[in-house]
């Protein structure tokens, strides 16, 4: 068994959950790789695998493994709906990006309102976007140095804040680290 899930196994978390959330975006990721040249659903495990070490919820480390998978597959937000709960929708939702008008970008400054905006009902959006930041801030120079630095930078100003705030110790110190060596 993959070490992530003997790690849920062994928590008090709902392992037929993360179980089927697993399996789910593992099928839904299917053939996409990172541009490190990784199998893509390595990202969002690794994104779920730091949220272990915080002790959140099962809906938490369910939305995680999912956290990308309408924004980067065929999955729609109401697929999501008809296999998981309410809360894994709105986490899921909160954490995808919206499109900008302009093909294969995104409105970043809809998104971070859309983030701040869900972040401030359930701070587990922050939660699971943060360990999301912080693992692709973790290989970024893999962009290449302006994508890289433009990533850090926007991670230093929007990111770190709330990491902050919210007393996120380690999320800000990663960030920061991260960032700053390319920003």
């Amino acid at each position: 068994m993959e070490p992530f899930l003997e790690k849920i196994k062994k928590s008090e978390l709902d392992f037929a959950l993360v179980k089927k959330a697993y399996d789910f975006a593992k099928k839904a990721h299917t053939g996409q790789k990172r541009v490190t040249g990784d199998e893509y659903f390595k990202h969002p495990v690794s994104v779920a695998n730091r949220l272990l070490e915080l002790d959140v919820d099962t809906d938490t480390i369910v939305a995680a493994l999912l956290h990308d998978t309408v924004e980067d597959t065929t999955i729609t937000l109401a697929d999501i709906k008809k296999n998981f709960n309410d809360d894994v929708v709105m986490l899921v939702d909160a954490l995808t990006k919206i499109e900008a008008a302009e093909e294969n970008s995104i409105n970043v400054t809809l998104t971070h309102k859309k983030i701040l905006a869900y972040g401030e009902k359930d701070k587990r959006v922050f939660l699971i976007k943060l360990a999301d930041v912080v693992d692709n801030l973790s290989d970024i120079e893999v962009l290449g140095k302006p994508k890289a630095s433009t990533y850090s930078r926007a991670c230093l100003v929007f990111y770190l804040p709330i990491a902050q705030k919210f007393k996120l110790k380690d999320f800000a110190r990663d960030i920061e680290r991260y960032a700053n060596m390319h920003a």
